[in-house]
């Protein structure tokens, strides 16, 4: 898309260009420049979208528990955002993870809120790294970069190699933006407007304006570089440039959550505050701010400017995190005020949390956001479980009702996991990410058939028990929960065994089969002698209690292919006797 709307604004302005040639015969060469800004701005993406990419597939199985587990306190949270962040080159990507564990409750919004100070101190790495002037060395790392993806050693030196390229492509769009607007250093009306920039307004409007078009506050960073270098902007422009890219990113942040779970909305506020707090707290002082820039800075040699600039959006990040990581914890009241959960009678209807299109583009990151949609789907199968027997043994109308709306629920999210999951198995995916995917799929399947089996069966049970006058003798009624109660430990252990990827718990619950299997022929005969005995409405009565065994029989049987499942994907046994709850 934006390639199309970059091809077009350029071909428009060649065309107002090739009209004014005669008008001042000391006007660039429009229609060269802009192929050559625009083509670098697009390289500079491309290449930061394939280092970001490389290095969130050689990260990514590792980021769901670093954030997890370094977040216990504040200033754990702002270097585990930082370190992330960092590790792959995407605030966005950071703050979506974390929106995740607060929604499921494994993180604080007050924990949460010092993770997306410290993502912002990662974007620094990005700035540093664009501030350099290596572009006459750029193609040396796509070179070698594509030797290593041409080789195909291991999937790691795809990664390493993918990332050089990013590399390498990203300096020489820097270059070839910087190249391409050295004409402008001698064109009077350009320098005039560049002249009005030490205004704060118009600064901070161009600022936000340029990264809400790109969509990128990263280009618009290599943007103000590349004109610093050409000596186009004063260190008080690009600065203040730098102040209205910040500004810029808070609109997607703020469209990212429209239409998302409060945690998400509240997530998106605390970005937003900080970016426009920030800049309204340093403004009165920017005098200062700039001196203490240059301070930190080199004054002399070609690169002093792009340096100080990119020192600039250092400083203003770590004085974004010193001013308010002292006060997450008041900062997470107030957003909890300002975003309050929805009353219960005004609830949406069930929408997934985890499923987040940006992490489509990172298959490992995708597949973790599955597999905890997948346990929200578990969660309510579990509970559905728990009251499947009391509904049909005591006809319990209020409990039919709530088994009724939980399996809609689970429908829902079962929809939306297929979809996802099927979106994602087209994108370039790794053997084993498609293994772990079917894996992930079959499971999702299995919960979504206990689902059906708990609603439509059991509910039936119920009503035929009251039409039919059946009473369950104490004795039977005791065997019956004592297999419910077998069955239900199984099949909790199965989903938390799939959705945390333990396999020794799956080996677990895939161990039970021959006791299971005995304990199911001892009831068999229980039956059999039921069957035989005086007493009224049997055959009614043995009907019902042998289709209760059955499918229980059917869950416990779905719960061990869930197991299966959960086992590694280079296991002899994952997919075996996969069909067995089927066949039962």
């Amino acid at each position: 898309m934006w390639a199309a709307l970059s091809f077009t604004l350029f071909v428009s302005l060649s065309f107002i260009a090739e009209a004014a040639p005669q008008v001042n015969p000391d006007s660039p060469e429009w229609f060269k420049m802009f192929i050559g800004l625009f083509g670098g701005l697009a390289l500079f993406l491309y290449g930061l979208n394939k280092m970001s990419f490389a290095l969130r597939e050689a990260a990514g199985d590792r980021l769901k528990g670093i954030i997890w587990r370094f977040t216990r306190n504040r200033f754990l949270g702002l270097i585990t955002g930082a370190t992330v962040t960092a590790m792959v080159q995407s605030s966005t990507v950071t703050t979506v993870l974390l929106v995740g564990f607060i929604s499921a409750n494994l993180m604080t919004l007050s924990q949460g809120i010092a993770v997306i100070l410290g993502a912002d101190i990662g974007t620094i790495i990005t700035a540093q790294l664009i501030a350099f002037n290596l572009s006459e060395y750029a193609l040396l790392p796509v070179a070698i970069g594509y030797m290593c993806t041409w080789r195909k050693q291991s999937s790691l030196s795809v990664y390493i190699g993918q990332g050089l390229m990013g590399i390498g492509l990203l300096f020489f769009g820097i270059g070839l933006m910087s190249s391409s607007m050295a004409p402008l250093k001698t064109y009077e009306p350009f320098i005039n407007f560049m002249a009005h920039l030490d205004g704060m307004l118009l600064s901070l409007i161009v600022g936000a304006i340029v990264t809400i078009l790109v969509n990128s506050s990263a280009a618009t960073l290599a943007i103000i570089i590349a004109l610093a270098t050409q000596g186009l902007i004063s260190l008080e422009a690009g600065v203040l440039l730098t102040f209205g890219s910040n500004i810029g990113t808070c609109l997607t942040a703020g469209l990212a959550a429209i239409g998302k779970p409060r945690e998400a909305a509240r997530a998106a506020a605390a970005h937003v505050l900080f970016k426009v707090l920030g800049v309204i707290v340093i403004l009165p002082f920017f005098t200062g701010f700039v001196e203490s820039v240059l301070a930190i800075s080199p004054t002399t040699g070609d690169m002093a400017l792009p340096r100080q600039i990119a020192n600039a959006h250092m400083l203003y990040n770590l004085l974004l995190a010193c001013l308010f990581l002292p006060f997450t914890t008041q900062f997470a009241r107030f957003l909890t005020w300002l975003i309050p959960d929805r009353p219960l009678n005004e609830a949406l209807k069930i929408k997934p949390k985890f499923l987040e299109d940006i992490l489509l583009e990172t298959p490992s990151l995708a597949l973790n956001a599955a597999r905890s949609e997948l346990k929200r789907i578990g969660k309510r199968i579990n509970l559905m479980f728990e009251d499947c027997l009391d509904a049909v043994m005591l006809s319990d109308k209020e409990k039919l009702k709530q088994l009724n709306t939980l399996e809609q629920e689970v429908d829902t999210l079962y929809a939306d996991v297929v979809h996802y999951l099927g979106r994602l198995s087209k994108k370039r995916i790794s053997e084993q990410q498609s293994q772990e995917l079917l894996q992930l799929m079959q499971a999702v399947n299995a919960l979504e058939n206990i689902g059906d089996i708990i609603e439509t069966n059991f509910a039936a049970m119920a009503r035929a028990r009251v039409r039919n006058q059946v009473e369950i003798s104490e004795e039977t009624a005791k065997k019956l929960m004592k297999l419910h109660e077998r069955v239900q430990e199984q099949l909790a252990n199965a989903i938390e065994a799939i959705t945390s990827e333990d396999a020794n718990m799956a080996e677990d619950v895939l161990a039970t089969k021959p006791k299971m299997k005995r304990f199911l022929a001892n009831l068999a005969k229980h039956q059999a002698s039921r069957l035989i005995a005086n007493a009224d409405n049997r055959i009614p009565t043995y009907a019902l209690e042998v289709d209760l065994i059955d499918k229980l029989q059917r869950i416990y049987y779905n719960a061990r292919m869930i197991a299966r499942m959960a086992l590694p994907v280079t296991s002899p046994n994952t997919g075996a006797e996969a069909e067995e709850a089927s066949q039962k």
